[in-house]
């Protein structure tokens, strides 16, 4: 099954070659694959499955949408 997968900003350091199918086993968590791709787990991140706020523990399915955002500030 594969996933696809979004990084923004610095993030996208992390972004595997196959990041438009990367492959994920059956019951692989959002954790998982953020272990999986060596995000820094020491920084906050926003994290949307299929287009809504997800946790580190939601399963992922096949043909799923996943992004990760860094926080953004300004002013």
């Amino acid at each position: 099954m594969t996933v696809s997968l979004k990084l923004y900003a610095d993030l996208a350091r992390f972004a595997p070659p196959d990041a438009a199918a990367y492959p994920v086993a059956p019951g692989q968590t959002v954790a998982g694959i953020m272990a999986a791709l060596g995000l820094p787990q020491d920084r906050p991140v926003s994290i949307v499955l299929n287009g809504r706020a997800a946790r580190p523990g939601d399963p992922v399915t096949d043909g799923d949408r996943l992004a990760f955002v860094p926080p953004v500030s300004g002013g």
